[in-house]
């Protein structure tokens, strides 16, 4: 089916070649973008999980005029209420064509509450990714939503950007009490935790968050990259150009 969806959305829409800051890119027309989409969205009925929407994106987000990006981003803006698998355009958007997303303040709270009342953690992981990393700073309203529906990934972020607050105390604190099960659920905020010295090993007896951090292994590093992790990448490569490439 899914297939077949991509094939009803037809062809791709006539570009052009555009300059733009002494460099020439290949773009299509933001009206004809606008309809591609739209277009999308009504095959989409078929795939409710946004898969089709998701395809028609991938194909022209690279695309886009640099002078409308806005209006792009704008669509996006509205389709993600309703398709979390589409917020990382959002990121993809304002990082390419250098969107100023502060005048979305607003729509990535309101994404972080809904996503937070739905259990949807991509959903609420991918707006405040976006918040943080363009020095918005989500609302009180929203942190509360996070914590209170307990989203291990979305709570992690949270504590990485705003610091180990009060608010997320409890939480930890109430799992630091559990079993190790309810742990293994949570172990990436904990080790998130551990790692920046707030909390100590909550496993009694295993000593792997300690291996973890004396490798600096840390999951929300930002832009820097441990020794380990770089030595990871290096056997990736190897197993993939084992014949071609000396590391």
């Amino acid at each position: 089916m899914y297939r077949k969806d991509q094939h009803a959305l037809g062809i791709l829409p006539q570009s052009y070649m555009y300059e733009d800051e002494n460099q020439t890119r290949e773009v299509i027309s933001t009206p004809a973008i606008i309809t591609f989409i739209n277009n999308a969205l009504k095959i989409n009925g078929r795939t409710p999980d946004g898969s089709v929407l998701k395809y028609a994106l991938q194909l022209v987000v690279d695309r886009v005029e640099q002078h409308k990006a806005d209006i792009v981003l704008q669509e996006v803006v509205g389709l993600a209420w309703h398709y979390p698998v589409l917020i990382p355009f959002l990121d993809r958007l304002a990082r390419n064509y250098d969107i100023d997303v502060s005048v979305y303040e607003k729509e990535l709270n309101e994404l972080v509450k809904e996503n937070s009342a739905k259990r949807r953690s991509d959903g609420i992981c991918w707006p405040l990714y976006l918040m943080f990393t363009n020095d918005l700073t989500p609302s009180n309203e929203a942190v509360t939503q996070v914590i209170n529906s307990m989203d291990c990934l979305g709570i992690t972020i949270l504590s990485h950007f705003l610091g180990y607050q009060e608010s997320i105390h409890g939480v930890v604190n109430t799992l630091l009490d559990s079993d190790d099960y309810t742990k293994d659920n949570y172990w990436i905020l904990l080790y998130q935790l551990y790692y920046q010295g707030h909390i100590d090993n909550p496993y009694r007896g295993d000593q792997t968050f300690e291996l973890l951090k004396d490798f600096d292994v840390n999951f929300m590093p930002g832009d820097s990259e441990s020794e380990a992790e770089r030595h990871s990448e290096q056997i990736a490569i190897q197993h993939i150009f084992p014949d071609d490439l000396e590391i």
